[in-house]
């Protein structure tokens, strides 16, 4: 598999996260997905920018860390970070794989730090108005029941898979110079659920979250074109808010 990181500095400085570029709301939901690594110079900044911009209304953020560069200690690299990374180099014709890379709703890519790139994307990306998935929590433990959007949202009578990326709470490490991150939104388990008749409205699932985990998002993707046309995201109640970044509250509006 050919890949790289970015590891000599950019010509321009990557754009700071500044507060007046976070008020504004998206028109419609938004899924960024940011394939990262311990071991790539410039991924916290990715990282943290990805942090940023899942505190915003209608955003839903995704941190996988792929397993093609060596973290020798405490690494977050998952084999299906690089798998599903790989898929997108064929549907986005993205090129070789590298990082920091940011997905967006499964349609664009920008190097995960360009923040003027990946705001424009994601403007572009809000305007497609991909449904929203309600989840319910039902009274038996770690399951819950999907309600996905109807037709006018592009959604029913189409072909797609449904996944299912448990994320974890925040992870401390010390990385390449001392230099110690706190890692949120990390993807630590991604599967395609089983659901029968992918068609229908109603799906029952278990979610199998632990205490290490903060919650789950769920999209439906087009398995062709890799766009996803829905999405839902379900934090645990009574989390504690993330190490850096502004405050998250416990669940958020989708």
């Amino acid at each position: 598999m050919s890949a790289w990181a970015q590891n000599t500095p950019p010509a321009v400085p990557p754009v700071p996260v500044e507060a007046e570029a976070l008020k504004p709301k998206m028109n419609g939901l938004v899924v960024l997905e940011l394939f990262s690594s311990q071991a790539c110079v410039f991924c916290p900044k990715a990282d943290r920018l990805l942090d940023d911009l899942s505190q915003m209304e209608n955003v839903i953020g995704l941190a996988c860390h792929v397993d093609y560069f060596g973290v020798q200690k405490g690494s977050l690299s998952r084999p299906f970070c690089s798998a599903r990374q790989t898929r997108y180099k064929s549907t986005l014709r993205s090129g070789p794989n590298y990082t920091p890379q940011m997905v967006i709703n499964g349609r664009y890519e920008t190097i995960g730090y360009r923040l003027d790139d990946i705001s424009e994307k994601m403007w572009e990306a809000s305007d497609q108005k991909i449904g929203k998935i309600e989840i319910i929590k039902t009274e038996k433990k770690n399951q819950f029941d999907l309600r996905l959007p109807d037709n006018k949202e592009g959604v029913e009578n189409s072909s797609y898979d449904i996944w299912l990326a448990t994320t974890d709470k925040p992870h401390q490490r010390s990385i390449k110079g001392g230099q110690k991150i706190v890692y949120n939104n990390i993807v630590s388990a991604m599967s395609q659920l089983d659901t029968g008749d992918a068609n229908k409205k109603g799906i029952r699932i278990a979610a199998n979250l632990k205490d290490k985990h903060s919650g789950f998002v769920v999209f439906a993707q087009d398995p062709e074109s890799g766009y996803i046309i829905a999405a839902g995201q379900y934090l645990k109640p009574h989390e504690k808010p993330p190490m850096f970044g502004p405050f998250r509250p416990a669940a958020k509006p989708l």
